[in-house]
C-alpha cells in the first residue's frame, strides 16, 4: 500500500484516538498529505508526529471542535492551501457533537 495516495490529501476528523486513529496510520503508510483533527490536542500532535516517521512526512495536526461549523471551514481552508484540493475526507465522529454533519 506505500505510495498509493502519495500527493494525495487527506483529511481525517476524530484522529487522536480508537478508529481515527489506526485509519490515519494507514494512509500515513500510504504516502498521503495527512490533516489531523481532533479536540485532543496533545494526543493529536502525537499521532501527527507518527505519521510523520510512517509515511506521511507532511502530516499535521489541527486541533478543531467539529460542533463549531467555523472551525471546520478553517480545517478544510487548511488543508486545501497544503495541495489546493482535498482527496479525501474522513468524518470519524459521532454522536450528538456531530449533528450540524448531517
Amino acid at each position: 500500500m506505500v505510495d498509493r495516495l502519495t500527493g494525495k490529501t487527506v483529511v481525517v476528523m476524530g484522529a487522536s484516538s480508537g478508529i481515527g486513529q489506526a485509519t490515519a496510520e494507514a494512509f500515513a503508510r500510504a504516502g498521503a498529505i495527512l490533516v489531523l483533527a481532533s479536540r485532543s490536542t496533545d494526543a493529536l500532535e502525537a499521532l501527527a508526529r507518527k505519521c510523520r516517521s510512517i509515511g506521511a512526512p507532511n502530516a499535521i495536526a489541527v486541533t478543531t471542535d467539529v460542533t463549531d461549523a467555523q472551525a471546520v471551514r478553517n480545517l478544510a481552508a487548511r488543508a486545501r492551501s497544503l495541495t489546493g484540493a482535498i482527496d479525501t475526507w474522513v468524518s470519524n465522529v459521532g454522536g450528538r457533537r456531530s449533528r450540524w454533519l448531517r
